[in-house]
């Protein structure tokens, strides 16, 4: 098949992917996109190249050429991005200012627009994301001649390297937040929530495992992604809602901005992102950004011991990001050192009579790693001690924080 020159234009595009550090809001950000002239992006994050791996339509076949049937597996493979009435976990079946409208993508359609863009090209992964972006944006009815960024989200920076290996002038943008109140989130909300919906099914791992992953994950933030050495863009979850900022994302990317920002869609239908992780739920602005939405009362949640210890190991990124902060002192090391070493308040939950017992039932090896759960806590909030005493990250973060 050949292609006209609009088509051609899409092998062109710029490619950006997005990626989390934490409960820090990519989705959000990415709805925002959504309805962007420019921007050629799926509905939330798609992992596009582990979707390759399983397609049995390439199993054995060595040099193996774009087919209809390549496209409709990977269509019947991830039906919930394509036909979002089955997305009930981020409340994309009730899409629409009356919550009664879903994503409804024919798969006929989908795999035809595919094939038109790269049908007898021999099959590259590179061509296959391409592929599939563009075909999303002509079965939504966009404009593809106006596209000029793939925007895909990966959201996490493990699954990068293929992604960069095919597009090696990727731009990374990396989402954060306050990290305290990022911890809240992460541990008090979405791990009691993956209990509630997941207990049995998945593979079982206690609150010591899950909140170590948690606090790894926060005080990596944007430095998970550092060593791929590519231009790298931070956004604050808090700033989603500044005309200034996304205007200056806009600016950097080289498109214009547009008022379909200032709303939260998915397929061009509004979102209602009151999800159901949040802790809260009232007095939401479905239409975009709302203050309410972040807040979750990290202050109360946490004990002052924690607050004390996030204050001073995240010091130099709470100023550089610009979030509330006390200034340290060499006493406020000294004893930050010892307050290590109590426990945090999800390690107090988990060592309490009714954690302990469901750790038991469901894993006695997880009881037993316990100790060496907390022992990695403890060596990992040291070394980030010893990177603040010696001021090893000044300057660091506000060099790629979008202002």
């Amino acid at each position: 098949m050949t292609t006209n020159g609009i088509e051609s234009d899409f092998f062109q595009i710029r490619a950006i992917n997005l990626i989390t550090t934490g409960r820090t809001g990519t989705d959000f950000f990415q709805s925002l996109l959504d309805g962007h002239k420019s921007i050629s992006t799926l509905n939330g994050h798609v992992f596009i190249y582990e979707s390759i791996k399983r397609l049995k339509c390439l199993k054995g076949i060595d040099e193996a050429t774009f087919s209809s049937d390549i496209f409709e597996e990977f269509f019947w493979d991830n039906i919930e991005k394509f036909k979002s009435r089955y997305d009930l976990i981020e409340n994309k079946h009730a899409l629409g200012e009356n919550k009664d409208q879903s994503i409804n993508i024919n798969s006929i359609d989908f795999v035809e627009n595919c094939m038109n863009l790269v049908g007898g090209k021999k099959f590259s992964s590179k061509y296959f994301v391409l592929a599939i972006h563009y075909s999303y944006s002509k079965c939504l009815g966009e404009d593809v001649g106006l596209k000029k960024i793939l925007f895909h989200h990966y959201h996490h920076s493990g699954r990068l390297p293929p992604f960069l290996s095919d597009f090696p002038d990727t731009l990374l943008v990396v989402m954060t937040r306050d990290p305290r109140a990022n911890f809240c989130s992460s541990v008090y909300n979405w791990m009691e929530y993956r209990r509630s919906n997941f207990k049995g099914v998945r593979e079982f791992t206690s609150w010591f495992r899950d909140g170590l992953h948690v606090l790894s994950r926060i005080f990596t933030d944007y430095r998970s992604v550092a060593h791929f050495k590519k231009n790298t863009m931070v956004i604050k979850l808090e700033d989603l809602g500044n005309e200034k900022i996304l205007r200056g994302f806009c600016s950097s990317v080289g498109i214009e901005y547009s008022e379909s920002m200032s709303r939260s869609t998915w397929g061009g239908l509004l979102w209602n992102n009151a999800d159901k992780v949040s802790s809260n739920k009232k007095c939401f602005n479905t239409k975009g950004f709302d203050a309410k939405l972040i807040k979750n009362n990290w202050q109360l949640r946490l004990w002052w011991t924690e607050k004390y210890v996030f204050n001073v190991l995240l010091n130099t990124r709470l100023k550089e990001y610009r979030y509330d902060h006390t200034q340290c002192s060499i006493f406020s090391y000294f004893i930050c050192f010892f307050l290590i070493l109590i426990p945090f308040r999800y390690e107090a939950i988990a060592l309490s009579f009714n954690s302990l017992k469901e750790t038991y039932q469901f894993s006695r090896k997880e009881l037993v790693k316990i100790p060496i759960y907390y022992m990695q806590r403890v060596w990992m909030c040291y070394k980030y001690l010893y990177r603040e005493i010696l001021g090893l990250d000044k300057g660091k973060f506000e060099a790629v924080l979008l202002k």
